[in-house]
């Protein structure tokens, strides 16, 4: 568990750097995009209860065992579009009453 908050904040903190080169709202919405693909959890192995992020086991599944397994992207799939959709929310939000 220690580890995933030394990753989280690494996370934070290289995204928040990479954030710098935007400016805007871009900004917010590369820095959700990229705190949401870095920090999506996975299950490791089948009948594990192991947690790692996904697009790094997406990765080590394509370098080690050489085959694109759609199983640790799953949880990318359905977490991109509804961060990417309450970003857009909060922005019309932001725009309409501010």
């Amino acid at each position: 568990m220690f580890y995933w908050l030394i990753y989280s904040l690494a996370s934070f903190y290289i995204g928040y750097l990479l954030s710098k080169f935007f400016s805007g709202t871009f900004r917010i919405i590369f820095l959700c995009t990229f705190l949401v693909l870095m920090l999506t959890p996975a299950i490791v192995e089948v009948g594990s209860n192991k947690l790692a992020p996904a697009i790094i086991i997406f990765f080590l599944d394509l370098i080690l065992e050489q085959n694109i397994s759609t199983r640790s992207l799953r949880p990318i799939l359905f977490s991109l579009p509804l961060a990417l959709f309450l970003i857009g929310l909060s922005i019309l939000v932001k725009k309409r009453f501010f």
